[in-house]
């Protein structure tokens, strides 16, 4: 796990210039939303006046469930279900699944705190408008705290480990779909600007591709390997290399 964590912090070293259109393709949009985009959307997406929302609101009974249901038992409960059936069914692909999403909802959290607190953003419902930011403002003030979107950190990240340990259209879109609802459900109650969940998201998306990646190159080295042991003091995790 921890050099899952290392890996993770050491991602910057690792951009190479394909990165830099990406990089600045999510800069450029996320700050053309904040400029030109976040407030109509945050008027007129509730109130459904383009049919180019219809989908995104589609999605919003998902994001409404997911929302009732703290982060925390969202994550022990996926963790225990995947521990589990590695478990009873024997498979230590299970039990890789449970470590990652834990590593990536410990991960998304920190790179959201931070970024919560630096950029120190007013919610839509503050009312004071887009473009409130107050840098390094390191408010305790939960109503300063809009971006990133830190359910739709943990929501992508969460849905993408999934997804890409089980590449399979019955998994992808409703992992996906559930990640789509939470977006929306942010924008529609007025929790989160537009913005703040585009690059929640992509953040999200991101750091568990990066982890998922990483445990599949690992697995493909024959000389490592993670397996559950047996004992009579109970049950332990052996890692080969």
């Amino acid at each position: 796990m921890r050099g899952d964590f290392a890996h993770a912090l050491q991602a910057p070293t690792r951009w190479s210039r394909r990165d830099g259109p990406k990089i600045a393709t999510l800069a450029l949009t996320v700050g053309g939303l904040v400029r030109w985009a976040d407030e109509d959307i945050d008027r007129e997406f509730p109130q459904d006046e383009h049919r180019l929302f219809s989908p995104a609101r589609g999605l919003l009974p998902l994001g409404e469930k997911y929302d009732t249901i703290p982060s925390t038992h969202m994550i022990v409960g996926l963790t225990a279900a995947f521990s589990l059936s590695s478990v009873v069914l024997d498979e230590p692909r299970h039990l890789e699944t449970a470590r990652l999403l834990v590593e990536a909802y410990v991960i998304v959290n920190g790179v959201g705190i931070v970024g919560k607190q630096l950029l120190g953003r007013a919610r839509p419902f503050v009312g004071s408008g887009s473009r409130d930011f107050d840098l390094a403002r390191f408010s305790s003030q939960n109503d300063f705290r809009s971006m990133p979107s830190g359910h739709s950190l943990e929501a992508f990240a969460t849905m993408t480990i999934l997804a890409k340990r089980y590449p399979h259209w019955w998994v992808q879109l409703p992992a996906y779909s559930v990640a789509g609802g939470v977006a929306a459900q942010r924008i529609d109650t007025h929790k989160h600007w537009v913005s703040d969940v585009v690059l929640g998201g992509t953040i999200g998306y991101q750091v568990a591709r990066m982890l998922a990646d990483h445990s599949a190159a690992r697995s493909s080295d024959p000389s490592a390997a993670v397996r559950l042991v047996y004992h009579p003091a109970g049950i332990g995790l052996a890692v080969t290399f």
